[in-house]
């Protein structure tokens, strides 16, 4: 069930201005962000537990990061998603600890990279009779990324991801996101992404609603 292990990056990505991108943060200070979210994800495949699938699941998320010198942040993020149906239920929950570097080019544009640690858990459950098997993973997240200042209150942000776990398959993902700074302290977004296998094929594909502050 490797599909489910995976947080947005396109939420990652949106956190570090930097001095030579339209902002109305200042790029040097050290300042904390936390964001919450609410995710979608729909399975390519749906899972199946007994005689009831499951085409997606959902629920909250939220990251917390602190910048500790201009332009690299370090932070935690989890996310806890579930599904459930008449005779199961299927739950998805991600934690991770990263780190994010990000340089501005011009006077609208971003790049970055970020390295995370990720530890996941999927359980399925049946109801009648009350009985769960879950299954936990370890591993890595690679990522990039390209942020565009549209102007002073919304940017686009673009993401590519590598993901390697022990147990299960490699994924990579393709994050889009879109920000809106409603002021100085308060950001809106809103993120989609698409999960695919080694080969190519998508697994799953996502949206998700989110809220910023930093302090």
């Amino acid at each position: 069930m490797s599909f489910l292990l995976k947080f947005s990056r396109t939420i990652l990505g949106v956190m570090l201005p930097v001095s030579g991108a339209l902002a109305v943060d200042d790029p040097n200070a050290n300042y904390s962000s936390l964001i919450v979210s609410y995710r979608s994800i729909t399975f390519a495949n749906p899972v199946c537990i007994g005689t009831e699938c499951h085409s997606g699941v959902t629920g909250p998320s939220a990251v917390f990061s602190h910048q500790l010198i201009p332009n690299f942040a370090v932070g935690i993020s989890g996310s806890s998603m579930r599904s459930d149906g008449t005779s199961s239920t299927l739950k998805s929950s991600l934690n991770s600890v990263f780190m994010e570097f990000v340089a501005g080019i011009g006077h609208s544009v971003d790049v970055g990279a970020s390295v995370a640690a990720l530890r996941t858990s999927v359980e399925s459950c049946t109801i009648n009779p009350a009985a769960c098997t879950a299954t936990d993973d370890s591993g890595r997240d690679l990522g990039v990324f390209t942020t565009f200042f549209l102007n002073d209150a919304s940017s686009i942000s673009l993401s590519y991801d590598s993901l390697a776990y022990q147990n299960a398959s490699d994924q990579s993902v393709i994050g889009l996101s879109l920000v809106s700074i409603l002021a100085a302290h308060h950001r809106l977004s809103f993120s989609a992404d698409q999960i695919q296998n080694a080969g190519g094929k998508a697994v799953s594909g996502g949206y998700g609603f989110g809220y910023s502050y930093l302090f």
